[in-house]
Order: structure tokens, then C-alpha cells, then sequence
């Protein structure tokens, strides 16, 4: 959908009490029919990111369609998909603290699912190496490379190859594969993006071939890939053996994505915050319910939501409760009138909520729980 064109009439939806996160299945169930499409039909080649959604439908839908593998960024998002019978299941973040612990401590919960996690240093090699020789069980490692965004990861130096050849050695953690993520690879260009995913793909393959040497096991996967740079990794698929690509924000898609022509053309919006006009305070001021607590506010201000009927309208405050419009129309928006705000960025958006209001063609089907909320829900032995 494009969004300037008006959502179809949900039965119901003026009972829910505002702002309520809500989720069109159809939508969902589209996108991710779209993503098993570009990549011709081969599960096995994704590990969907699980933090955009953090749902277990959205999980077992994943599932359904014969995806096992997946990505979490917090313990709670592992736990969740470990309990969804998920076989493969990688946190893609440094764990530090008591996290490579409580990682452990899951491993041997859920037998059934294997657990890796990424390393860009000694710390965190370590940190994981104590944990699994603790807990006695076995954990993955993926080195983690920097290819440009400048966030994690180990850069082109000694380092990257002495971790390489320290996953070799016999111990607690196996070598799990290559991870390279690229999401600031976020230009409008589908060309640019193209050209610079090639070469994040070729310094993933180099670090591949260090691991070879170093004695890894064949067949070490390559994990690529954010949601912008998703289509052009598509299209090495077929020749770059054992690459897996994790895009997220896709399935729920976002109004910052749809500036996406290459995007757009597979993927719809499939979640926004339904909200209220609560006040007028101006003659040309609408106030409505969506705050920087309902919807995210990481985007500049003039792009967190695109409020249908109101697209043209100009942002002028953003805080916790609050969403307030300039609008030339403010007369035709009385207080109690409500709409759909379309969030630019979707993934903290629903880290927000308790729950989404799910329809499916306007009827409403259900309330599902965002139950990979917070941090502190994993299953551990003792504080």
C-alpha cells in the first residue's frame, strides 16, 4: 500500500481504547510470502531478525513456511523462539555481564535448539567460553565482522583472524558461521545499495576462507544482510554457497522502508497505531493520543508517523502522550475522531506495546501478545 491511501474499515476498531498497537494478517501473511519469493522458495537460506515483531504467531507463521533458523537480538527474543520449537536460534549482539551465563543457562533448558552468538573481541570470546564450561553445554560463535557501520564487529585486522583461529581450537564453543551485518547500507539508490552489499558480501567470503584454513567445519554459513540491502543479496543466492539472509522490518514493513521503490514493490504496511484526537488547543492544532510512549521516536521528528487523513501535516510536538499536528483542516478533526497513525519506524514502535489487535480483511481475529518485551523474563536458576 501506499500511504496516502486509506486503510480498509476495521470492524470494532472505535472500541479498543487508544493508542493500541494494531496488526492486518493479511498484510503479514503477504510480506512474508514475498520475502520466501526473492529468495526463490528456500527457507533454509533465512534467518528472519525476530526483534521487529516479537511475537510467537508471527514466529510459528515463520515456521510454518519452513523457516528454523533465527535471529534475536535480546535474551528474551531467544527464549521465546527456543520455546517455539525454533532449531536455530542466534543472538545477534555482544553478551557481556551475566548474559553469556543466562545463554548458557538456555542452552541446556531447551536441548532442542541451538544457540550461537556473536563475537568481535577477546571479552566476549571469553565471557562465553566460562559460561558453556560452566553450564557444560555447548554454545555457537559467529565472528562478527565491521563492514562499515562502525557498531560492532571486529574490522579488517589481526584481531579478525586470531578469533577466527581461536573458534578453531577444540572447547566449549564451535564455530557457528560468518555474520555481517549491513544496515547502514540505508541509501535510496537500489543500485548503490547493490554495489556496496557486493563487496560486504566479499569480505564476508574472505573471512570464510580464513576460517577454512584455520580448520572450521565446511559449509560455515554467511549471515547478511538488513532489510534496505535485502534485495540485492537476493541475487547472489545462487552463487555464494551457505548464505543466509536475515531481513526483520520487512514483514511488518514501515513508512521509512516504503521510500523503498524496491521495497514497496513486494511489501506492505501491516501495522499502525490507532489513536484519538484528545484536544484543539489552536485553530489550526490537533493533538492526538500517540506519544513518544505509543510510537517510536528515534526518526526526526517530522517523520515518526504519517497520520492518515492528515498527511500533509506538519509534526510540531512529540513527547510522551502526545502527537500534535499543524493543519490547515484542524476544524475537520473534532475531539474523539480517530485514525491510523503509520509509524515510521515499526520495530521500537511495537516494543511498546503489551499486545497487538490483530484483523484479518477488517475483521478482527485476535489480541497477540508482544511476549519478547523487556529483558529480565529468561528462564535462569537463581538471581
Amino acid at each position: 500500500m501506499t500511504f496516502a491511501e486509506p486503510s480498509p474499515a476495521l470492524a470494532g476498531l472505535d472500541a479498543l481504547v487508544s493508542p493500541a498497537l494494531v496488526f492486518f494478517l493479511e498484510r503479514i501473511e503477504g510480506n512474508l510470502g514475498a520475502v520466501l519469493r526473492m529468495v526463490g522458495g528456500r527457507a533454509e537460506c533465512l534467518r528472519p531478525h525476530v526483534k521487529t515483531h516479537k511475537t510467537r504467531e508471527i514466529s510459528r507463521l515463520w515456521m510454518a513456511l519452513g523457516v528454523t533458523k533465527h535471529k534475536a537480538a535480546t535474551l528474551v527474543e531467544a527464549e521465546m523462539l527456543a520455546q517455539e520449537q525454533a532449531s536455530d536460534v542466534l543472538v545477534s549482539y555482544p553478551l557481556v555481564g551475566p548474559a553469556p551465563l543466562r545463554l548458557a543457562f538456555l542452552a541446556k533448558a531447551y536441548p532442542n535448539t541451538r544457540f550461537s552468538a556473536l563475537v568481535d573481541g577477546w571479552e566476549i570470546l571469553e565471557g562465553l567460553q566460562r559460561a558453556a564450561g560452566e553450564q557444560g553445554c555447548r554454545l555457537g560463535a559467529m565472528v562478527d565482522l565491521d563492514v562499515g557501520q562502525h557498531r560492532t564487529g571486529v574490522g579488517q585486522s589481526s584481531l579478525r583472524r586470531e578469533l577466527i583461529e581461536a573458534l578453531a581450537k577444540p572447547g566449549p564453543l564451535e564455530p557457528a558461521g560468518i555474520h555481517a551485518y549491513d544496515g547502514h547500507l540505508s541509501m535510496d539508490s537500489l543500485e548503490d545499495r547493490r554495489r556496496l552489499a557486493r563487496g560486504v558480501l566479499e569480505e564476508a567470503i574472505s573471512a570464510r576462507e580464513i576460517a577454512r584454513q584455520a580448520g572450521w567445519p565446511t559449509g560455515t554459513p554467511l549471515v547478511v544482510s538488513g532489510s534496505p540491502a535485502f534485495p540485492a543479496h537476493c541475487e547472489s543466492l545462487q552463487t555464494v554457497e551457505n548464505l543466509e539472509l536475515s531481513p526483520g522490518t520487512v514483514v511488518l514493513f514501515d513508512a521509512g522502508y516504503a521510500r523503498y521503490p524496491d521495497l514497496s514493490a513486494h511489501f506492505g504496511a501491516a501495522a499502525a497505531v490507532f489513536t484519538r484526537v484528545i484536544s484543539r488547543p489552536q485553530a489550526d492544532v490537533v493533538t492526538f493520543d500517540c506519544g513518544t510512549k505509543a510510537i517510536a521516536s528515534d526518526p526526526p521528528m517530522a517523520k515518526r508517523a504519517r497520520v492518515e487523513g492528515l498527511e500533509d501535516a506538519e509534526i510540531i510536538g512529540h513527547n510522551e502522550e502526545h502527537l500534535v499536528l499543524r493543519t490547515p483542516r484542524a476544524a475537520e478533526w473534532p475531539v474523539g475522531r480517530t485514525t491510523l497513525a503509520w509509524p515510521w519506524h515499526i520495530c521500537p514502535t511495537v516494543a511498546w506495546h503489551d499486545q497487538a489487535w490483530v484483523f484479518d480483511k477488517g475483521e478482527p481475529v485476535g489480541v497477540w501478545p508482544v511476549a519478547a518485551r523487556g529483558r529480565q523474563k529468561v528462564s535462569r536458576p537463581s538471581l
